[in-house]
């Protein structure tokens, strides 16, 4: 490496330190500053490669706690292989889910069920597509209904030409939208 010291003293004796600063300031710090930006973006671009590794080492870790849990509701004596076109879709679809979220522990009562030689023949294949298809606020009602009822009270016109019903309005709704994630699309459940 240079010494960039040595090369100003050498141009001239008569040049102050607090020029030789300057000029070393103005000359370098750009070049340096482009370097610093280009191995920042060298981090940004590797940070964005390594994300799907970083996104599925967090997976394997959410993976091990539905382990544990499900490992705590089954006895051993009734755990059994799980079907793999149950199973595999399920995995599938649950690494696009918040962990904890009414989605996701219909996920997980698949894979119970999947594993549980009692529980089997309760599930099907499609049921993992189905919940994907699925809202946020969708399994919510759907969770929260297994508790109680929501009364909803509505009026629809029905046109006979076109033999379908229109024009809803919804005259009184027990649902709390204030636990609804979206609560002002709630009519497009």
């Amino acid at each position: 490496m240079v010494d960039v010291w040595g090369v100003i003293g050498a141009m001239g004796k008569g040049i102050s330190k607090k020029t030789a600063e300057k000029a070393y300031d103005d000359a370098l710090s750009g070049p340096f500053k482009q370097i610093g930006k280009l191995g920042t973006d060298a981090v940004k671009t590797a940070r964005l490669l390594l994300a799907p590794l970083q996104y599925g080492a967090a997976y394997q870790d959410r993976l091990e706690r539905v382990c544990k849990r499900i490992g705590k509701r089954v006895p051993e004596n009734r755990l059994v292989e799980a079907p793999l076109e149950i199973v595999g879709p399920t995995l599938e679809k649950m690494q696009y889910v918040r962990e904890g979220s009414e989605l996701w522990d219909m996920f997980e009562e698949i894979l119970t069920k999947a594993v549980d030689s009692d529980e089997q023949s309760k599930i099907h294949p499609a049921f993992s597509h189905m919940i994907s298809l699925l809202s946020r606020d969708e399994a919510w009602i759907l969770y929260r209904l297994r508790d109680r009822v929501f009364n909803v009270v509505d009026y629809l016109d029905y046109d006979r030409a076109q033999n379908k019903f229109m024009n809803r309005v919804v005259e009184k709704s027990e649902l709390p939208k204030n636990e609804l994630y979206l609560p002002d699309h709630i009519e497009l459940s």
